[in-house]
């Protein structure tokens, strides 16, 4: 299923942000690790939620380069109603529904630091992969996924707890292009795929997806900050 394979690309991404960080902090500046929960703004019932983590490394008390990936999705059962005399269909959860969204930012930081707190604005530049798949009665119906170019812009706050541990807020607004590409490619293997649709037949026209979210967690500091 293509949400389950996004997943250890990000993974990799976080353990390398986990080893580097604290090691580019003993050369000069210093650095930090945040990490903590998120959730993503939806229209739909899947209410997504998940996980960010992120390293930074100070040019300058107020100036950072930072990295971030991010992971939020969810998986809702749709239950079907009382259709009266249609007894051929199967009882039980009619429709599956779940997404993910996956991204890899990189980008600059620029902070207030005032202890206790540190006001901050980030601007990050990466791709995010969005997937989604549909199951009717137990077979995969609609399997979708594309990967992008995204753009995201916000900031936060960090209340210091004691020593270098501290709460990080933070909100985001993300904007990523999607699409513009043969529709079999963002289709899949799919039951959808069987329709005769070649590589040449149509396309995907191009769209942007925009995505707000709130997130909460720690962060921990490494050298000054």
């Amino acid at each position: 299923m293509a949400t389950a394979r996004v997943v250890p690309n990000a993974l990799t991404v976080a353990v390398l942000l986990c080893g580097v960080t604290p090691a580019v902090a003993q050369t000069a500046g210093g650095a930090e690790i945040a990490g903590g929960y998120q959730r993503p703004t939806s229209e739909g019932p899947l209410d997504p939620q998940g996980w960010f983590l992120s390293g930074g490394f100070n040019l300058t008390r107020g100036f950072a380069i930072v990295g971030e990936v991010s992971v939020a999705g969810n998986r809702v059962t749709i239950g079907l109603p009382d259709l009266g005399g249609f007894d051929f269909l199967p009882a039980g959860d009619a429709l599956e529904v779940a997404g993910q969204n996956a991204t890899v930012m990189g980008g600059v930081r620029v902070a207030y630091p005032r202890r206790p707190v540190m006001l901050f604005a980030r601007f990050l530049i990466g791709m995010e992969r969005v997937t989604s798949d549909v199951n009717f009665f137990g077979a995969e119906f609609v399997d979708l996924s594309d990967t992008g170019p995204s753009l995201q812009v916000g900031g936060g706050i960090d209340v210091d707890i004691t020593g270098p541990l501290a709460v990080r807020l933070l909100g985001d607004w993300r904007r990523t292009r999607l699409g513009g590409v043969p529709a079999t490619a963002i289709l899949g293997e799919t039951l959808l795929s069987e329709l005769p649709i070649g590589p040449g037949d149509a396309s995907v026209p191009s769209f942007h997806f925009d995505t707000r979210r709130f997130g909460v967690g720690l962060v921990y500091r490494f050298g000054g900050r």
